[in-house]
């Protein structure tokens, strides 16, 4: 028997539940949905980056009204920590979700 994989539509304006089950792909846009303006252009881009190769702290983070910083924190670590996505997907993905949970980040 074959297990179907659905994958359900989400805005991503808030952060997801993430667990040690939690598909990936779940936990990102697609590639054709992120802006361009993603691509490593800007301070999102750049914050991913530092996350990526130095870390970063939450308190680096200032998040929007309404979201969950820790749950935020958690739904990027687990995608920024990933090495089976593509990397410019993930770099992009992760942006912009900073971008829609966040006002600001301390580079």
């Amino acid at each position: 028997m074959q297990t179907k994989i659905t994958i359900t539509p989400t805005d991503f304006s808030q952060p997801m539940e993430v667990t040690n089950s939690t598909d990936v792909r779940l936990l990102l846009p697609m590639m054709g949905e992120i802006p361009d303006e993603f691509d490593n252009s800007n301070k999102w881009s750049r914050a991913v980056s530092k996350w990526f190769f130095e870390g970063m702290r939450k308190d680096a983070f200032t998040e929007k009204e309404g979201i969950d910083k820790d749950k935020a924190f958690r739904h990027l670590a687990a995608v920024i920590s990933r090495w089976d996505l593509k990397h410019e997907h993930k770099t992009a993905g992760a942006a912009y979700l900073m971008s829609r949970w966040f006002n600001d980040v301390k580079l």
